[in-house]
């Protein structure tokens, strides 16, 4: 009987999150590198928080837990122009996109 309820039960629901994001690394040598999180985010969601410190987990070639992770801290976020220098294209009012 509860199950139906809750079926039948009108209610809503709201989702929040990142929309995208490029995780790159290079080698400096003697086993060091340099680690470049970028994470996009929709300007207008204010629920769609940046993750502070965003913690990226390390594992080794076979796929196994090398035993560290990287915390990276939130370094402040800028609105991306969505023009990107082409003068024939205008976007909607209604798009907004953040990278940090």
């Amino acid at each position: 009987m509860l199950i139906s309820v809750l079926f039948i039960s009108p209610f809503s629901s709201i989702g929040s999150h990142i929309i995208g994001g490029e995780l790159n690394y290079v080698s400096l040598g003697n086993f060091q590198y340099e680690v470049t999180l970028k994470l996009y985010r929709n300007c207008y969601d204010p629920l769609a928080d940046y993750p502070d410190p965003a913690v990226i987990e390390v594992f080794n070639a076979d796929g196994s837990d090398a035993g560290f992770t990287i915390d990276i801290p939130f370094p402040g976020a800028d609105t991306l122009d969505l023009l990107y220098g082409n003068q024939c294209f205008i976007p909607p009012t209604d798009v907004c996109v953040q990278e940090a």
